[in-house]
């Protein structure tokens, strides 16, 4: 699992602003490869920071890319709604890369657009706080989680 992720996500940062992956208005960007039972939508941002979902072999993954990593974080998000939740994510193998400890969950989290916060919870290493500015369409990002066999709905 941790080498296909790896790779996925080498083939998405590497591809460069240009690349295949489509996008549609102010939505996420998508792209599928059904060779090998793999979609991903993702946002990424300038400086190497991303937020991505893909599914694999009916596995969701979702990983934040560009951050300061340490084994385990713990980090208190809030989107643009006021909804807020406490998130575990764990080191994927890579310098910055993040893998949620609850990614089906978490890429639920990630549909509504507009402003997703994080921060570390107190007592948490490395201490920071970002934002992401999520496109306001998650069409893409749904497909991503219907791909994998889920219902886009918080059971």
């Amino acid at each position: 699992m941790r080498l296909t992720l790896i790779a996925a996500l080498c083939a998405i940062m590497t591809a460069g602003p240009n690349a295949a992956l489509a996008q549609d208005e102010d939505d996420w960007e998508f792209e599928e490869d059904p060779a090998r039972n793999l979609s991903v939508a993702a946002v990424r941002y300038d400086g190497g920071v991303s937020v991505i979902v893909l599914c694999r072999d009916n596995v969701l993954t979702t990983v934040l890319t560009g951050l300061p990593t340490a084994d385990r974080i713990e980090l208190q998000a809030t989107r643009a709604d006021g909804r807020s939740d406490t998130q575990v994510w764990l080191a994927a193998g890579q310098p910055g890369v993040l893998r949620s400890s609850a990614p089906e969950k978490d890429a639920r989290f990630l549909r509504g657009g507009g402003t997703y916060r994080v921060r570390t919870v107190e007592g948490q290493t490395p201490v920071f706080r970002t934002a992401f500015d999520l496109p306001a369409q998650f069409a893409n990002l749904d497909r991503v989680i219907v791909a994998c066999g889920l219902t886009v709905a918080e059971p």
